[in-house]
């Protein structure tokens, strides 16, 4: 994907992990000294699996960010700098992946009907989001591709609800934690986490 100047708020997408290396050495031979950690995101599909430390989660696991390796998800940190990773599931095979990318605040952009279709992690049931949010990783819901899948977000909701089981206060962690990984413009985002903040508190009776 290209990012043309004065776009340095929207994500750069990668589909191959040449093209992130290649992305990697270009930022680092033109933007030398400048923080690389705004508005860097990776995605993409490679395809290969290769076992990494940590036992795997249940489920069959083909490949990362969405279908790949673990190491994919390490470039991107430490070549890129990225502060949010697009999809990023098979983090979950990683402990000290996990743990870096909660340190880090790193968001991972899940997508459900997509890592099904893609056979990136198959069974919904057993999606490690539930894991993540435990291990205190950041992670929002998404579509994906809605008009490929044929998926809204409320449906995507409404499957982590039905299949993983997660709670309200899941939900809303799952919500805040989207726009707090948005490229909005500080303010901006500050004004939507306030407004999702106090519609959760509403919904759940609390306000």
């Amino acid at each position: 994907s290209e990012q043309k100047d004065g776009d340095e708020n929207l994500p750069i997408g990668f589909s191959r992990p040449e093209e992130l290396a290649a992305a990697g050495r270009k930022a680092v031979a033109s933007e030398e000294g400048k923080d690389a950690s705004g508005g860097v995101s990776a995605e993409g599909d490679d395809p290969g699996l290769k076992e990494v430390g940590a036992d795997p989660v249940p489920g069959e696991a083909k490949g990362a960010r969405e279908t790949g390796e673990p190491a994919e998800i390490w470039d991107a940190l430490q070549i890129l700098g990225a502060n949010r990773i697009g999809h990023g599931v098979q983090a979950a095979r990683d402990a000290e992946l996990m743990e870096t990318l909660r340190e880090r605040g790193v968001g991972l952009d899940i997508c459900l009907t997509s890592n099904a279709r893609t056979r990136a992690w198959p069974l919904i049931k057993d999606h490690p989001i539930s894991l993540f949010l435990r291990r205190g990783v950041p992670v929002s819901l998404n579509t994906d591709d809605p008009g490929l899948f044929g998926t809204t977000l409320c449906e995507e909701i409404a499957k982590a609800v039905e299949s993983i089981d997660l709670s309200a206060e899941d939900l809303g962690r799952l919500v805040l934690q989207g726009v707090r990984s948005s490229f909005l413009p500080h303010a901006e985002k500050m004004e939507q986490m306030q407004a999702f903040q106090d519609q959760i508190l509403k919904l759940s009776g609390s306000a």
